[in-house]
């Protein structure tokens, strides 16, 4: 019989070992980039801001690339709790983290603009590129190391970010997904970063199942009738 997930008693745990520091560096260096133009100016325009607005969600995919980052992975590889449900308490406990951040950076945005200019602003795109970049972090940190119970971690997951984030940039035109605000591809590329957004978390899913042979239990080989026995 499968043995229960204790969901309510991984959080606590889970917390205390998520790497904070590298997350929490990135987020508010994120958050300073567009602070302070807001503090300096407020007469910028929306392709400015949309232009800032990637650089900060960029700081914010390098540090989520760090958040499966675990020292003890080869020893919680052996706990009786699978490797999905390990990931998935941790990209959910981020959660909530990320987003007070990513509302911060929206409002700093709006301040930075003309008054009149506020309302056109793309808050709700501009998020769906932010939640495209994180979980393409977050599914890239999930990638395994050969032979090893961890993953490749940060180290790894943060230069492939920054690597892809330059490709999606320098496409050719009419292929470029970061497009600016009056631009009439803007529609269609964001359709296309939704689609990015689900198909990265539905990559994180499957790079966080373990392996057929890491769940079978191994079982002593028979013996031959009479072995053992003297005479």
């Amino acid at each position: 019989m499968r043995a229960r997930i204790p969901w309510r008693a991984m959080p606590g745990p889970t917390a205390r070992a998520l790497p904070w520091g590298p997350l929490t560096a990135c987020l508010v260096a994120g958050l300073l980039i567009m602070m302070v133009p807001a503090a300096a100016t407020a007469g910028l325009g929306v392709d400015n801001i949309v232009n800032l607005a990637r650089i900060v969600m960029l700081a914010g995919a390098l540090g989520v690339a760090f958040l499966l980052d675990d020292p003890a992975a080869s020893t919680t590889a052996v706990l009786p709790v699978p490797r999905l449900a390990r990931i998935a308490v941790r990209g959910l406990l981020a959660v909530p983290v990320l987003a007070g951040w990513w509302a911060l950076t929206l409002a700093a945005a709006h301040l930075a603009v003309a008054a009149e200019v506020r309302p056109a602003v793309p808050a709700l795109t501009l998020t769906v590129e932010a939640a495209a970049l994180v979980c393409v972090a977050f599914a890239l940190a999930g990638i395994r190391r050969g032979g090893a119970a961890g993953t490749v971690g940060g180290i790894v997951a943060a230069p492939l970010t920054l690597v892809l984030v330059l490709l999606l940039q320098f496409l050719p035109d009419g292929w470029s997904l970061f497009v600016g605000a009056g631009d009439p591809r803007w529609r269609e590329a964001h359709v296309i970063w939704s689609v990015l957004a689900g198909s990265a978390l539905l990559a994180s899913g499957l790079l966080a199942h373990e392996p057929t042979s890491r769940r079978a239990t191994t079982r002593p080989a028979p013996q031959p009738v009479g072995a053992g026995v003297r005479r």
